[in-house]
């Protein structure tokens, strides 16, 4: 009986060890998924803020046409408004084909919807991505040639009066994400 306590022993440390090894795997694998969830939520938290007012906005600048008849070019520039707004660093309209109509500022070096922001905006659904080192030379003309950059969040919203309603357009948020930046540090 001597004999067999020992690889007992062994066997028993064994699985021990390889059950831990999965345990602490899992937990790995899970914090992980989940401190990427908690990010994705609050990037997209300021897409599902926007959303509403830009509709706002467009429903209001249809409501206050005195002549009845708009274009939705016009109705895409509703949303330039918003540029007012703290920590707004730019907008830009696009039309229902994805070219500019207007930006805000005006000197905004580099306003394109690219390709497949432009599919992924007619399905509906807002886009937001955070850059924690935005070049913001590369795109404002009035910084110069510095190498400047900053933690910038970017929302791409599709226009429309209503959820349902046909895409009369789009808008492109860049916003000043400095509070951004610390809430994700503190989360992480």
């Amino acid at each position: 009986m001597r004999v067999r306590q020992p690889r007992l022993w062994v066997a028993t440390l064994a699985v021990g060890g390889v059950l831990i090894g999965i345990f602490s795997g899992l937990v790995v694998r899970f914090r992980t998924e989940l401190r990427s969830e908690i990010r994705t939520t609050i990037i997209n938290q300021k897409a599902s803020v926007l959303l509403p007012l830009a509709r706002q906005q467009i429903n209001e600048t249809e409501s206050s046409n005195v002549s009845g008849v708009v274009n939705s070019r016009d109705l895409v520039r509703a949303v330039l408004t918003s540029a007012r707004q703290e920590g707004v660093l730019a907008v830009v309209a696009y039309d229902a084909d994805g070219a500019l109509v207007e930006s805000v500022p005006r000197n905004l070096l580099f306003a394109e919807l690219a390709t497949s922001d432009y599919v992924a905006l007619l399905a509906g659904e807002p886009l937001s991505r955070f850059h924690p080192e935005f070049p913001l030379e590369r795109y404002f003309a009035a910084l110069g040639n510095g190498a400047r950059t900053a933690p910038v969040l970017e929302i791409a919203l599709p226009l429309s009066r209503h959820p349902e309603d046909r895409v009369l357009g789009f808008a492109q948020y860049y916003l000043d994400a400095r509070a951004l930046s610390a809430e994700l540090a503190a989360n992480d």
